[in-house]
């Protein structure tokens, strides 16, 4: 009898707990993204000096709809070239926009820290990542190749003076003082 009484109590016991539970109102469920649509203003950059520290690339890619607004995506640009195929890829990193440009000095450092040669066109692969900031729900954008020629970024040298008299009462002061600019910026030799 007791044993009854036990089973019955439980059973009362279950019945309650689960009569007493309350439905959680159905959950929100948010879409999944795509992979953003990569485009590129040019295929071909051939930069001189001039255009060090002008846009000569610049990409754009489509929203990739995830459940939060674009300015709150995280975009993984990889660049690469075509041989290397992303395994050693440069990096940058974007948390707002759908966009982003290159310089010519950018462009270079690039090549020239890859090993490549003044002159000579490399071509080079270019991709975007999105995810989440977390680094969630990664999505790859299609590769666009663009075809980028390093150029020469020499040194400019200046003086001070564009001529100099010597004479024994001044032989122990200074008698010019030359300036130059850092060449190849961003290249760093390995």
């Amino acid at each position: 009898m007791r044993s009854i009484i036990n089973r019955f109590l439980l059973l009362t016991a279950v019945a309650f707990f689960i009569a007493s539970c309350d439905k959680v109102d159905t959950l929100q469920h948010y879409s999944k993204g795509s992979a953003p649509d990569l485009g590129v203003n040019s295929t071909s950059v051939a930069p001189t000096v001039a255009d060090s520290n002008k846009a000569v690339l610049t990409l754009n890619w489509s929203d990739p709809k995830y459940a939060t607004d674009s300015n709150h995506v995280r975009f993984l640009i990889e660049i690469d070239t075509v041989k290397g195929n992303f395994s050693n890829p440069v990096t940058r990193t974007l948390t707002k926009g759908l966009s982003t440009s290159f310089t010519g000095r950018d462009l270079n450092a690039i090549i020239l820290n890859y090993g490549y040669t003044l002159g000579k066109p490399i071509n080079l692969a270019i991709r975007v990542t999105s995810s989440y900031a977390n680094n969630n729900e990664k999505y790859t954008s299609n590769v666009e190749r663009v075809s980028v020629t390093p150029y020469s970024d020499p040194s400019t040298l200046a003086t001070q003076n564009t001529s100099v008299t010597g004479s024994l009462a001044t032989a122990s002061q200074q008698s010019n003082t030359f300036t130059w600019s850092s060449s190849f910026v961003g290249y760093s030799e390995q």
